[in-house]
């Protein structure tokens, strides 16, 4: 399941660094306390914020889904119109996450 979610925010970022134009703006403070929560759920040591450094999140993604799933087209418009062949790949690992949870 693990390795499914770096999949994922592999591809999300990925598609990120393509498209943003400062990386990092959809960071959010609540997404951080979430993934607080799921690491002492789990009891995980939490790092010290903030999580994000040198451009990437020092938190496995299995902790932050919502960071994980996170694309601003996909969020804005649901998809990638310029890119359909990753938007196809994207709602198919999104929905083995589901099924695996």
């Amino acid at each position: 399941m693990e390795k499914m979610w770096q999949e994922m925010a592999d591809l999300t970022f990925a598609k990120c660094k393509q498209t943003c134009h400062k990386l990092g703006s959809c960071c959010s403070d609540e997404y951080c306390d979430m993934a607080v929560e799921f690491m002492q759920k789990a009891g995980e040591k939490v790092p010290d914020k903030p999580f994000v450094k040198d451009g990437s999140c020092t938190i496995a993604p299995h902790f932050r889904p919502l960071c994980a799933i996170h694309q601003c087209k996909i969020s804005n418009i649901g998809e990638d119109f310029e890119d359909k062949k990753w938007t196809k790949k994207y709602f198919k690992l999104r929905a083995k996450l589901r099924l695996e949870e």
